[in-house]
């Protein structure tokens, strides 16, 4: 009776060379994987030491140290109306001419 060999050497060599492949590449995909998220973690935590953070709602909010009074508010807004009525055509009247631009 002849001999059966089920397998060579090279059957065997191609198998653990099979193997680590596979093995290699999920290796890499997770190391590629991990390099990423690490990346994104590390820079979302950078801008949350800088006050900068994405909220739940997916709205950027930046914290400031600046805190305002009513006061305070009221008076930069009756500022902003004061610029826009300078600005305006209608408030805007030299040299005796009404509702005129100034030369």
């Amino acid at each position: 009776m002849a001999e059966i060999e089920v397998f060579t050497w090279g059957d065997v060599l191609m198998f653990f060379l099979t193997i680590f492949g596979v093995f290699g590449v999920s290796v890499g995909a997770w190391w590629i994987y991990n390099t990423i998220y690490g990346t994104l973690w590390q820079t979302k935590k950078t801008l949350k030491d800088r006050g900068v953070e994405k909220g739940e709602d997916g709205v950027w909010r930046i914290k400031t140290d600046k805190t305002l009074s009513h006061e305070t508010e009221v008076d930069k807004t009756q500022r902003g109306f004061v610029k826009a009525m300078g600005a305006s055509s209608f408030g805007n009247t030299s040299k005796g001419k009404k509702g005129g631009k100034a030369e």
